[in-house]
């Protein structure tokens, strides 16, 4: 069992982070545009400098074979796919035909970030709203907010305060990662 799973791997640079998350903006207006249907657009909360490494590959796998057999559940057929595998983290896109109801997609995705390893999961479902993608908040379902790993004040501002040190962060994420998968 290893200690503290996110201290090796690629880190990416401050500037590979806006210019991932720039693109990713983009694919997901140009998505949502396209496709006039609900985008799913997963990816991972991992804190700290180390953003992919073997064991965030395999967290970010089992997260995209959870959220398949969902979306298998729901019968309709992918209209489009990508996985992009970053240095500044793994991330997957996935349109599903002939759903026109976005709230329910977010009610799914939040199902799967409560348990487990979704804990470290960040499932956005994104909608077209007057042209522009975007993104069904818990709240506007009236879900509860995500919670902190460590303590049970809301996560965002955990995050805002730096209640919580990187190295706890990551020493809890290994705690759960060992948990569920037993790395």
């Amino acid at each position: 069992m290893n200690e503290n799973l996110f201290l090796e791997g690629s880190v990416p640079s401050l500037e590979e982070v806006l210019q991932t998350r720039e693109n990713r903006a983009k694919l997901e207006q140009q998505l949502v545009k396209k496709f006039a249907m609900p985008l799913i657009a997963f990816k991972l909360n991992i804190p700290g400098p180390v953003k992919n490494n073997a064991t965030i590959k395999r967290i970010f796998e089992e997260g995209c074979n959870q959220l398949q057999e969902e979306l298998k559940k729901l019968n309709k057929p992918i209209l489009y796919e990508k996985k992009l595998d970053l240095n500044t983290g793994p991330e997957y896109f996935c349109v599903q035909g002939k759903i026109e109801d976005a709230f329910s997609l977010k009610k799914m995705a939040v199902a799967l970030e409560e348990k487990g390893l979704g804990r470290i999961y960040d499932i956005d479902i994104l909608r077209n709203n007057g042209g522009q993608a975007v993104s069904i908040q818990r709240t506007e379902l009236e879900i509860p907010v995500r919670k902190c790993f460590i303590c049970a004040t809301e996560a965002k501002d955990c995050s805002r305060n730096r209640t919580h040190s990187v190295l706890d962060l990551q020493l809890k994420l290994t705690e759960i990662v060992n948990e569920e998968i037993g790395m």
